[in-house]
């Protein structure tokens, strides 16, 4: 499993994200998620653009084939939100990712996306290139601290940092949920 450090990209709700009563709207969460992970691979040096651009047997293209969102606390207008994006796994066509999206320290959304790469309609293995740079990404400090909400039976929160920079008052704080031990025995 990869353990890259979180992308943060920093959000502010405006009004068109928003219902009649001024609540963030549910699909525009899938919004703000989409802009993270494609902020995520900007920053490795993948840019959709490119990865079209290239057409030919080399060509391909990203899409998601499963999400699973918990929205646990509602963003209003004018809130400032992070979202908080991390390369979990790699598989030969698939990537996993999870997400969060924050409103200082309180985690308002979590998101476990499963993405597919795809080229010609079909499912291709993720180029060399690009499996460098996921790879590569587990080494960079996107940011300082993310928590992470993991569910099934441990039901636990487990802070993926040990900073004294961090925003919230549970840097350092490490837990493993027993289903996770080998993503969290590696941090």
């Amino acid at each position: 499993m990869l353990l890259p450090a979180p992308h943060r990209l920093d959000v502010r709700v405006y009004y068109e994200d928003t219902d009649f009563s001024g609540v963030v709207y549910h699909a525009s969460y899938l919004r703000f998620l989409e802009r993270g992970r494609t902020e995520f691979l900007r920053a490795l040096g993948i840019e959709h653009r490119g990865s079209f651009a290239n057409g030919g047997a080399e060509g391909f293209h990203f899409v998601v084939r499963a999400m699973t969102i918990e929205f646990l606390k509602p963003a209003i207008m004018d809130d400032a939100l992070s979202v908080a994006t991390r390369l979990s796994t790699t598989g030969g066509a698939s990537i996993e990712m999870w997400q969060e999206i924050l409103r200082g320290g309180d985690v308002l959304l979590t998101a476990k996306v499963r993405i597919a790469v795809v080229a010609g309609g079909k499912a291709r293995r993720i180029p060399a290139e690009v499996l460098t740079k996921f790879k590569a990404s587990a080494h960079t400090d996107h940011a300082a601290w993310v928590p992470w909400k993991l569910r099934g039976n441990a039901n636990l929160t487990l802070i993926m940092a040990k900073s004294d920079t961090c925003s919230t008052d549970r840097a350092g704080d490490w837990r493993e949920a027993p289903e996770m031990t080998d993503f969290a025995g590696k941090i």
